[in-house]
């Protein structure tokens, strides 16, 4: 487990260098007030890059020796696939029916084949949480969601 992580942590350093690369042929955006077209991206590159040396140097610094099983159940497998097509579907969705329409469906479906918690639970948790990012984004970032075609 232990090269396992540490070359897994090195691969997304990679990766980081290269999304870097890709970053800095960002056009920048000609408004007052707001902020870079590369900040955002920016922001999770640094937030990737720290992760990573966390995880590298936990692991080069400990001396264990765990084991991992690789082997994935019939049942993980299927909830892997679900949940790979629940994403696609949120991506195709989005476009027609907006972010304030799709969005606590598609939570309220993950969290229920995740097993999170009571349905009630479910619903305030995946209405609340569309509703905190549509309005940080809209008000604080004055980035515009997806309207879809219903509305």
């Amino acid at each position: 487990m232990k090269r396992v992580n540490i070359i897994a942590a090195a691969v997304v350093l990679l990766v980081c260098i290269g999304y870097f690369i890709m970053i800095q042929g960002l056009p920048d955006r000609n408004l007052d007030n707001t902020l870079k077209s590369s900040f955002m991206p920016t922001l999770l590159l640094l937030i990737l890059v720290i992760l990573s040396i966390t995880l590298l140097i936990k692991n080069i610094v400990t001396d264990s020796e765990e084991t991992c099983n690789y082997l994935i159940s019939k049942r993980e497998l299927l909830g892997l696939v679900a949940i790979t097509g629940l994403i696609f579907a949120y991506i195709f969705l989005l476009d027609v029916t907006g972010f304030l329409l799709i969005t606590p469906v598609i939570m309220f479906v993950l969290m229920r084949l995740t097993g999170g918690g009571k349905i009630r639970e479910s619903i305030i948790v995946s209405v609340s949480a569309t509703l905190i990012i549509y309005l940080l984004f809209d008000l604080l970032f004055q980035v515009q969601l997806p309207d879809g075609l219903i509305f």
